[in-house]
C-alpha cells in the first residue's frame, strides 16, 4: 500500500470480525490472563492469527515486521541445532505464536472507528482487572515486597498485574483528552485513569511506573503540540510540567513506610545484578548461536529468568540473536517515528522497560508494542491528527 492515503469510505467503515476478535483478546489478556494458569492462556494467542488467516482485510506493506519474521526464522534455526526437548519446542511455540499475533496485527488496516473500539476495550478490561485487584488485597499498597498478589481467589505475579495496567492508563487517558461526546464516558476514562494509576503505584514496579509516567506525560504533550495557538501552547506545557512535579512530589511522600517506596529507591535492583552476571557467563560460553531454549533452566541454577529481555535472547540465541532482536527494535522505533506523533512512542515506552527488567517478549510486551503500531500506521497513512480516531 506504500504511503498512497486510504480512501476515506474504508477510514470510516465498521469494526470488522478481526477487530472485535482483537478486542476479545485483549479483553481476556487484560481482564482476567494474570490471574489464568498457563495452560489457558495458551489458547488465546492463535486465536487471532486464526482470524486473520481466515478473514482477508488489506495490510500495509510490510516494514519492521519484516524483522520480526527474520527473528523468528533465525530462532527456528536456534531450536534445530539444540535438543529437541519438549519445555525448548514450547518456548519456540510461544515466541512463533507472539511474533505472527504482532506480524498480523500490526500490518492490518485498523479504521478509526476499530482503533477507537481497541482503546476503549483496553481501557475497560484494565478498570475492571484493577477494580477487582483493590478489593482482593484490601487496597493493595502495604502488602509487602511479596512476589505474588491475589486475583478473586487466583494467585497473579505482581509485576504482571503492573505491566497489564498499563496500557489501559493510556488508553483511558487518550479517551479522556481527545474523546468527545457522553459525559459518562469521560468519567469512566477519568476513573480508570486514576484506579489504574493507584494499582500500579501499590504494586510498586517500578518498570511499569516509569513506563506509565512516561507514557502519560507523553501523550499529555502530544496534546499541546496539536494545538495551534503558541500562547495556548506554551500555557498548556507549563501546566504539563507543573503536574508532573506535583504527582511526583505526592507519590513520593505517600509511598514512605509502604512497599511502594521501593519505586524511588535507585539502589535496589531486586537482586538481578546477579541474574544478569550468570547471564553474561552463559552468554560468554557459547557466544556466536547461544545455547537454546533450555539453556538457562538447565545450567544458570537459578529458579528466576534472567530478568533481561536482550539477555535471555542472547543466552538462547547468542549475539546473532540479539543483534538480530536490537535491528527489530530499531526498525519497530524508525517505523512508529513516521507518524510525527507522540501517541505511539508512548506505548513503546512500556515495551522498552519491559525488555530491561523481564525475562523475555510475552503479552505485556507485545500488547503496548502491537497499540503503538495500529495507532502509528493509522497516522502515518491517514492523517497526523489523533484526534479523527474519536470524530469519526
Amino acid at each position: 500500500m506504500g504511503k498512497a492515503r486510504l480512501k476515506s469510505e474504508y477510514v470510516n467503515r465498521k469494526a470488522s470480525l478481526p477487530c472485535w476478535t482483537l478486542c476479545g483478546v485483549f479483553a481476556l489478556i487484560l481482564g482476567f490472563l494474570p490471574a489464568l494458569s498457563g495452560s489457558i492462556t495458551q489458547v488465546f494467542r492463535p486465536i487471532f492469527i486464526l482470524i486473520c488467516l481466515v478473514f482477508t482485510g488489506r495490510y500495509y506493506r510490510l516494514h519492521s515486521e519484516k524483522w520480526q519474521i527474520v527473528l523468528l526464522a533465525y530462532w527456528f534455526i536456534t531450536l534445530m541445532l539444540n535438543p529437541l526437548t519438549a519445555s525448548a519446542i514450547r518456548s519456540y511455540i510461544a515466541l512463533l505464536l507472539f511474533g505472527f499475533f504482532f506480524v498480523f496485527a500490526a500490518s492490518r488496516v485498523w479504521t478509526a472507528k476499530e482503533i477507537r473500539l481497541i482503546i476503549n476495550t483496553v481501557a475497560f478490561a484494565t478498570l475492571f482487572f484493577s477494580i477487582v485487584l483493590i478489593f482482593s488485597n484490601d487496597g493493595i499498597i502495604n502488602k509487602g515486597d511479596g512476589v505474588h498478589i491475589s486475583f478473586f481467589s487466583f494467585v497473579c505475579n505482581r509485576n504482571s498485574a503492573a505491566f497489564g495496567c498499563v496500557p489501559g492508563v493510556l488508553c483511558a487517558e487518550l479517551g479522556l483528552l481527545y474523546g468527545k461526546g457522553e459525559k459518562a464516558r469521560r468519567l469512566i476514562y477519568l476513573i480508570t485513569t486514576i484506579i489504574g494509576l493507584y494499582v500500579i503505584f501499590g504494586l510498586a514496579c517500578r518498570s511499569a511506573f516509569v513506563s506509565v509516567a512516561v507514557g502519560a506525560v507523553l501523550i499529555m504533550w502530544q496534546t499541546t503540540i496539536d494545538k495551534g495557538d503558541y500562547r495556548k501552547r506554551f500555557t498548556s506545557r507549563a501546566a504539563i510540567i507543573a503536574i508532573f512535579m506535583i504527582a511526583f512530589v505526592s507519590a513520593y511522600f505517600l509511598a514512605q513506610g509502604t512497599s511502594s517506596e521501593r519505586l524511588f529507591d535507585m539502589d535496589d535492583d531486586s537482586g538481578r545484578s546477579t541474574l544478569w552476571d550468570k547471564a553474561w557467563e552463559l552468554i560468554d560460553e557459547k557466544p556466536i548461536l547461544g545455547g537454546g531454549f533450555d539453556y538457562w533452566s538447565e545450567n544458570s541454577g537459578e529458579e528466576l529468568g534472567t530478568h533481561n529481555t536482550l539477555l535471555t535472547i542472547m543466552v538462547q540465541s547468542g549475539y546473532v540473536g540479539g543483534i538480530l532482536f536490537l535491528i527489530f527494535m530499531v526498525a519497530a522505533l524508525l517505523d512508529l517515528l513516521k507518524a510525527r506523533n507522540l501517541i505511539p512512542l508512548a506505548f513503546l515506552g512500556e515495551l522498552a522497560m519491559h525488555s530491561y527488567t523481564e525475562s523475555g517478549m510475552d503479552y505485556y510486551a507485545y500488547i503496548p508494542l502491537i497499540i503503538s503500531f495500529i495507532i502509528g500506521r493509522y497516522l502515518t497513512y491517514n492523517t497526523k491528527k489523533f484526534k479523527s480516531v474519536f470524530m469519526l
